[in-house]
């Protein structure tokens, strides 16, 4: 959720909604409907408008947030709910090392940047742990981390784990293959790393 700030800990917002003047309601999430309804935006103005999505029969979210056909809704690998239900501050990586760069491919905001650049645009408000979210699965009872480079830059911004814009992606079929590629490729299991170190 880009709009609004939420602690996954304790499943609440932080701030208020920025609409509050049409939606009076400071704190609530999609008419307080959440199996029913996701936001990705945080920006829900109320029944049928804003960027609520409605969840049934024949759609699913993805991980950007836009629902596609087929599925069922089942919420898993949905960037809906602030708070994933997951052990998020004792959560392993999938892998052992991580390079200094982020990749070219990745959002725009850290694309081809160094760890270090986007760590003093987060201690200098440039971007916020919302600008940054970090993909976990649950495999096995354990919670694994698939973006190292990113948590290391929250990591290394001073950013703690329970403010960290965390998507469950459990479920999501190419998650769950790109999390079994980075353990078999580690000769990792699903225990996955305490911790990480660069290149």
């Amino acid at each position: 959720m880009r709009a609004r700030w939420c602690d996954p800990g304790t499943g609440q917002f932080l701030s208020q909604d920025p609409l509050v003047l049409l939606t009076q309601q400071p704190y609530a999430y999609v008419s307080d409907n959440p199996l029913n309804y996701i936001d990705p935006s945080g920006l829900y103005e109320g029944e049928g408008t804003g960027g609520i999505i409605e969840l049934g029969a024949n759609a699913a979210p993805e991980p950007n947030g836009v629902p596609s056909e087929g599925g069922g809704a089942s919420g898993a690998g949905s960037t809906d709910t602030c708070p994933s239900g997951l052990n998020i501050s004792g959560a392993n990586y999938a892998q052992r090392t991580y390079s200094p760069r982020f990749g070219p491919g990745g959002p725009e905001n850290i694309a081809g940047r160094l760890i270090t650049e986007v760590v003093n645009d987060l201690k200098s408000g440039a971007l916020t742990p919302q600008d940054l979210p970090v993909d976990v699965i649950e495999r096995e009872g354990n919670t694994l981390i698939l973006n190292t480079r990113t948590s290391q830059a929250l990591t290394q911004a001073g950013i703690p784990r329970e403010l960290w814009y965390v998507i469950d992606q459990t479920g999501n079929p190419d998650f769950e293959r790109m999390l079994s590629a980075q353990l078999s490729r580690n000769g990792l299991d699903s225990t996955g790393i305490a911790s990480v170190l660069p290149k």
